[in-house]
């Protein structure tokens, strides 16, 4: 469980900051915003954040080498750019979901240990290639 979660954190921590464009641009005045409480998801919801959540994670697994291998910062811009195109793409493609909602629901399991072993036990359950 604990490998899990560690797995589901990294994941989410790297995406969201590959995917900062996208939060830029989907989050507008949210800056310094605290989240309340969870909004409840349902279960369709959760199956669609974790099977695009995969496909991110596949992403980042692929980009974050060549990131670390860059020389230059304008070179790891680049290929981070590359990356965040892929990233939004796979959530644009993932049946049941919106980029804003990945977005809040990965931000709420970062502060909701229920959601994160909900999404943990669908990301597990879910088969390689699905979304």
């Amino acid at each position: 469980m604990k490998r899990l979660h560690r797995a589901f954190a990294v994941t989410t921590a790297a995406s969201l900051l590959f995917a900062s464009p996208i939060l830029a641009q989907t989050t507008e005045g949210a800056a310094g915003e605290t989240v309340t409480e969870t909004a409840p998801y349902s279960d369709a919801k959760i199956e669609s954040f974790a099977a695009a959540a995969k496909s991110v994670e596949q992403i980042v697994t692929e980009y974050k080498p060549k990131i670390d291998a860059a020389e230059t910062d304008e070179e790891r811009r680049a290929i981070a750019d590359e990356a965040n195109g892929e990233m939004r793409s796979a959530v644009e493609e993932t049946d049941g979901i919106t980029i804003p909602e990945y977005t809040e629901i990965a931000r709420a399991a970062q502060r909701d240990e229920v959601l994160m072993q909900k999404i943990s036990e669908r990301m597990r359950q879910a088969q390689p290639g699905e979304g």
